[in-house]
């Protein structure tokens, strides 16, 4: 009996040892493909260090075999084609994990089985866990954006709280994800999706990232993660807006220190730019309604300095001589006031409050006009 209790001791033990993510060395699938029809090779497909890598195989009786070496798990995907327009039904997403993986499918990649790898159980897992939540969230953002064409507030508004209320379920989900998996790599992943629905703030992100591993902490995302959240609190609400000296289109010095005692909404756009056109009017809204009680809106370019002519025309077009309006690099240098701010892309703005502190961030269409109406309220 003592043996028969030692050796299911053991063998528990030797499940829990090899039940454990592998996050470097060498990967191998072997995979089985059957009634796919005029296809010669699989491609597999990831990037690594911004280049994006791919490998091939050749199909022997829908036998192939791919292989190769790996310093992380990365996102990858599996396909019959090369074709940026390949159908779905023709390619694999799979989180690539450095050990033996076999895959099988039937007819469609979509429809494929994958053993052998940890990792893809959570990304599987991770994903059918949002794909309810992404698919009734999705009506509402139809909606949403019809009543934003249409500048109806009301229906905006009711589309944007049906929205918030699925986002945090959303975000209770991702939460519960990164509690209960802190040594996978998907982890971060729902973490990194999670301060996407979410603004910045330096509290909570710290008591979520460090629940996970260090091991997962190290990897390439996990370290951008973290660079991402320094970055982002540097310019979040509550800190204090970086001072700026531009020229605007009337030869104008703007110093934004001179605006302290007053509202300033710094808008960062481009001519290029079709969301950030379409943000104008709403800024013109909360700008015509507020103007009178100390609200400006600066309007800062990261037009290209040889796309001057562009910056005007659209200046122009778009009717917004009203606000003051800068380009960023207008001698030639870099975005030198977009970097301080961290933008990196548009559109992006902050609303300033008297004393020179960041009140908001990331205002858009009627958000901008409901804020306002609490600081003037």
């Amino acid at each position: 009996m003592k043996k028969k209790i030692l050796l299911f001791i053991l063998t528990v033990l030797f499940v829990q040892v090899q039940a454990q993510y592998n996050y470097s060395g060498r990967y191998r699938i072997d995979g089985q493909l059957a009634g796919v029809v005029g296809v010669r090779s699989v491609y597999l497909s990831y990037v690594r260090n911004g280049t994006t890598v791919v490998d091939s195989a050749l199909l022997n009786n829908g036998h192939f075999i791919l292989k190769g070496t790996l310093a992380e798990p990365v996102e990858a995907t599996l396909s019959l084609s090369l074709d940026s327009q390949v159908l779905p039904a023709n390619q694999y997403d799979l989180f690539l994990e450095p050990v033996q993986i076999d895959f099988s499918a039937k007819e469609s990649l979509a429809n494929a089985i994958v053993k052998g790898s940890l990792i893809q159980d959570d990304y599987l897992a991770y994903n059918a866990s949002m794909a309810p939540l992404r698919r009734a969230v999705m009506p509402y953002h139809l909606k949403y954006n019809q009543a934003i064409k249409l500048m109806n507030k009301v229906d905006a508004q009711k589309a944007a709280d049906k929205i918030d209320s699925i986002c945090l379920i959303i975000a209770q989900t991702q939460k519960s994800f990164v509690t209960e998996h802190p040594k996978s790599p998907i982890a971060l992943l729902a973490l990194w999706s999670y301060y996407g629905l979410h603004t910045v703030g330096p509290k909570p992100f710290p008591s979520f990232y460090n629940l996970l591993d260090t091991v997962v902490q190290k990897l390439s995302l996990g370290i951008e993660l973290k660079q991402r959240h320094l970055v982002m609190i540097d310019v979040a609400p509550g800190t204090r807006a970086k001072p700026f000296i531009l020229t605007d289109l009337n030869n104008k010095v703007i110093d934004l220190n001179d605006f302290k005692g007053k509202y300033v909404f710094v808008d960062f756009w481009a001519s290029w730019c079709h969301n950030c056109i379409d943000e104008l009017p709403f800024i013109k809204l909360a700008y015509e309604k507020y103007k009178d009680n100390g609200f400006s809106v600066l309007m800062i370019s990261i037009d290209d300095a040889k796309d001057k002519e562009k910056w005007l025309a659209a200046i122009k077009k778009y009717n917004i001589g009203l606000f003051s309006n800068m380009i960023d690099n207008e001698k030639g240098t870099k975005n030198r006031v977009a970097d301080s701010y961290h933008v990196v892309a548009i559109p992006r703005n902050f609303l300033i409050g008297p004393d020179g502190t960041i009140i908001a961030n990331n205002l858009f269409f009627f958000q901008l006009e409901n804020k306002l109406d609490e600081v003037f309220k």
